[in-house]
């Protein structure tokens, strides 16, 4: 991974299940999507706060951001789609998918998942 793609310190940093991709976030409000062999494959842009916690999901078909914007973004990992926005009172930390996908859990309470078709 090289650090000068970053405009400021990194972290987190989490592999998918599987690790076939590493997310990384980044105080310079964005989230990268990296291969096994340090390749960059997505940028993920949209938090206007610093990104604080990223998890994916046990299919690792999506992966969802956590900022001190105070917003939730939830992505289409294969495509770097945004599939989601949501609005919490606080900065999320400790996410973690619900076994279904449904619904978020963390410290401020859960957060529900829309489905797309």
């Amino acid at each position: 991974m090289t650090r000068s793609l970053y405009k400021d310190a990194v972290r987190p940093v989490v592999f998918s299940p599987g690790g076939r991709l590493l997310a990384s976030a980044s105080r310079d409000e964005t989230v990268r999507l990296w291969d096994p062999t340090g390749a960059l494959q997505q940028t993920l842009d949209g938090h206007s706060g610093i990104v604080n916690s990223v998890v994916f999901s046990a299919d690792s078909q999506l992966l969802v951001s956590g900022s001190v914007d105070q917003t939730v973004r939830i992505w289409d990992v294969a495509t770097g789609a945004l599939q989601q926005i949501s609005e919490v009172k606080g900065v999320l930390s400790n996410m973690k998918f619900s076994a279904d996908c449904s619904y978020l859990n963390s410290n401020l309470g859960y957060v529900k998942i829309r489905t797309f078709p």
